[in-house]
């Protein structure tokens, strides 16, 4: 409750759920409080979030996305291409309304974050072993050649070679983490 309390003072929209949800990612230490250090952790990802919310309106359009994909500095279709920003938000959209709520964006960011961190040879994917680097690196316990099945595109990698897009990655994270 003090949680959306904060929240409303920074003008931030969010219900009981979303709260919760944003609670839950920045609780790191899962003691069942925010400390200082996790507290501004949190204001500093929702500054980030009202920066993007150029019309204001407390969601994140795909246009917005977009433009928070091209100010973050990534390499990827979606930061230049409507088509392919759409789908990325499709991706993080958990709830299907066609916007990015606080909790969805903030999720969104840092899984970009591993995305493009993990992206090595930066052509806009992950293979096979950027992919399976990336989820040891979130302490995925899973079968990474089921998962790079699952969740893999034929012919979105360098050379037509199967790897996983943004969009993939966004909903493996959301399958395998939650």
């Amino acid at each position: 409750e003090e949680l959306r309390d904060a929240l409303r003072k920074l003008n931030i929209r969010a219900g009981a759920l979303e709260a919760d949800v944003l609670f839950r990612r920045y609780d790191v230490d899962g003691n069942g409080s925010l400390e200082l250090h996790e507290f501004a952790v949190l204001v500093c990802d929702l500054q980030l979030y009202a920066s993007f919310d150029t019309d204001c309106d407390g969601s994140i359009d795909s246009e917005e996305l977009m433009g928070a994909f091209a100010k973050l500095g990534m390499v990827h279709p979606a930061s230049t291409d409507p088509d392919e920003a759409r789908k990325a938000l499709e991706a993080w959209d958990e709830d299907c309304d066609g916007r990015l709520n606080v909790s969805e964006f903030t999720r969104c960011v840092s899984d970009v974050s591993v995305f493009r961190d993990f992206d090595r040879d930066q052509d806009g994917s992950l293979s096979h072993t950027e992919f399976a680097a990336a989820l040891f690196h979130m302490d995925v316990d899973t079968n990474t050649l089921d998962a790079f099945d699952r969740f893999g595109e034929d012919g979105a990698g360098e050379g037509g070679a199967k790897a996983v897009t943004l969009p993939g990655w966004g909903n493996a994270t959301r399958a395998l983490l939650t």
